[in-house]
């Protein structure tokens, strides 16, 4: 072998060296790629199921708030002239009632994100 050959052979093994680092640093970025996309896949997805769940408990909570409502506006309507206690507790009622709406409206709606300018 000359000593010619002997560079060209090493400057080969040179640029396949070059070569394979770059295909491992490629690969290994595509692995931390492929990682982050999954775990967004798993925190979307738990996100799903606690929406979901939530929505189940809201839909609960509403059907058990209007019965309370519509008991209320029964009374309201049927009573002529409550007693100022039982006209009070259904104040209360009605008071309680609008919020606890509200605080069920506001389980499901989605946090808004500021930004920054």
């Amino acid at each position: 072998m000359t000593k010619i050959d002997s560079y060209k052979t090493k400057q080969q093994l040179i640029n396949e060296l070059v070569t394979l680092r770059r295909r491992i640093a490629e690969w290994e970025t595509s692995e931390a790629e492929n990682k982050e996309i999954r775990d967004q896949l798993r925190r979307s997805e738990k996100r799903a199921a606690l929406e979901q769940f939530a929505r189940g408990i809201v839909h609960e909570l509403r059907n058990s708030i209007g019965a309370i409502k519509n008991a209320t506006y029964f009374l309201n309507m049927a009573l002529e002239e409550p007693e100022p206690e039982v006209k009070e507790a259904l104040n209360i009622l009605e008071k309680n009632v609008t919020r606890s709406e509200k605080i069920i409206s506001g389980l499901l709606r989605k946090p808004t994100v500021k930004k920054e300018l």
